[in-house]
This record gives C-alpha cells, sequence and structure tokens, in this order.
C-alpha cells in the first residue's frame, strides 16, 4: 500500500480503496464515511446489487475526483465470498 502517492491518479485509487474498506459510522466525527453494511444478512446476489450501489454513492460522495467506468461483482457460491473491483477512467 502506497502512503505517500506519487501522483493524482495514485491518491484517487488510494482513497476509493479507504472509502470501500471503511465500515459506516466507524469513524468518530465523520459517521456518514464509507460504505454500509447492511447487506450482512441479504442473499449473496442482492448483497453484490446492494454493496455496488453504496460503493458508488460513497464514491461519489466522499473523492469527486473518481470517474468510474464499471463495479464488478464476483461471487463464490461455494464459499459465500463476494468480491467487489472498482475500475476507474
Amino acid at each position: 500500500m502506497i502512503f505517500e502517492p506519487e501522483n493524482e491518479a495514485q491518491e484517487i485509487a488510494q482513497n476509493i480503496r479507504t472509502i470501500v474498506a471503511v465500515k459506516r459510522g466507524t469513524v468518530p466525527y465523520y459517521r456518514n464515511f464509507g460504505v454500509s453494511v447492511s447487506a450482512l444478512d441479504m442473499p449473496i446476489v442482492a448483497a453484490a446489487r446492494y454493496l455496488q450501489s453504496e460503493m458508488v454513492a460513497a464514491i461519489q460522495a466522499f473523492e469527486p475526483r473518481a470517474s468510474m467506468s464499471q463495479i464488478t461483482a464476483e461471487i463464490d457460491l461455494i464459499s459465500g465470498i463476494l468480491t467487489e473491483e472498482v475500475t476507474t477512467k
């Protein structure tokens, strides 16, 4: 992980990683920062769609310089693991 980005693109990518990794409500004095984890009890396909919309909203709110082209979900139904990937322009 880069803590001192060398350019704006790296800084934006680092900020996006931080935004989507933080559970909403856990940052003191900044309770709206991050992504809601309300999807934990949803069926995995519904959770994927919910998290995608949450991620888009959070990234637009907290990193307006980001220009997203897509967010893709990879679902492993056997293990129950959901992986989301954000692609920027």
